[in-house]
């Protein structure tokens, strides 16, 4: 959605050709994270027309006739067993920050 002129048209068109009950699934960069503001680490580079916080994205979702189902947050570089582990207990619980502090996120939304 960030690489695209009109998110809000892209997701009123998708929702217009998905059956009910199906299954969005989108994954966005966090605009703000510590990652970026600490280690310089940007991949907002020119290419993303807009950012979008879970919050906003989870607005613009239910505006265009999805229900957000679940949300799982992306931390850099976990790749190894720990990693996944540490990440695993991230999504299960609500840390405070828990969006500052992660990479990106990934939205599961169901067409109402």
């Amino acid at each position: 959605m960030e690489h695209v002129d009109s998110p809000i048209v892209m997701l009123r068109e998708i929702n217009r050709v998905m059956n009910t009950g199906g299954t969005l699934i989108l994954g966005l960069p966090t605009e703000r994270n510590v990652f970026r503001d600490l280690l310089g680490m940007d991949y907002f580079n020119g290419t993303h027309i807009y950012a979008f916080s879970v919050r906003n994205a989870h607005k613009l979702l239910s505006e265009t006739g999805f229900r957000v189902e679940k949300i799982f947050y992306h931390l850099p570089k976990c790749r190894n067993q720990i990693g996944r582990t540490i990440e695993k207990m991230w999504n299960v619980v609500n840390w405070p920050f828990r969006e500052y502090f992660s990479m990106a996120y990934w939205i599961i939304a169901i067409k109402q």
